[in-house]
C-alpha cells in the first residue's frame, strides 16, 4: 500500500478529495489539519474513512500533543481515534494487535 503524508497532500485538500479519497491509499494525519480547513478534514474523513488514516506528527513542526488536540476537535468516536492512533498502523504493518 501507498501512504501519503499530510492528509494526502499538504495544502491539497480539494485535490485529495477529488483524486485520492476512496482509493486503497493510506494518509497520515501529520501537519495537515492544522493548515487545512476543518471542513476539508471532515470531508476527507467522510469520503476516505478513518480506516485508512494513520497518526503522525511531522515533528518538530507539530508535536504529538498538538496533533491529538486538533484531532479532538473533529468529533471522532473513541473507536475511530483508536484506529487512527494505532490500530490502522498495526494492521498495515501486520503486528497482530
Amino acid at each position: 500500500p501507498v501512504v501519503f503524508a499530510h492528509w494526502g497532500g499538504h495544502s491539497c485538500g480539494e485535490e485529495v478529495i477529488r483524486t485520492l479519497c476512496g482509493t486503497p491509499a493510506y494518509f497520515d494525519v501529520s501537519y495537515g489539519y492544522g493548515v487545512m480547513a476543518r471542513t476539508t478534514a471532515l470531508e476527507i474523513l467522510d469520503k476516505h474513512g478513518p480506516d485508512k488514516l494513520l497518526f503522525g506528527t511531522d515533528s518538530p513542526w507539530h508535536t504529538p500533543s498538538m496533533e491529538l488536540s486538533m484531532q479532538s476537535t473533529l468529533g471522532l468516536s473513541d473507536e475511530d481515534k483508536e484506529k487512527i492512533n494505532y490500530k490502522n498502523a498495526a494492521k498495515l504493518l501486520d503486528l497482530g494487535l
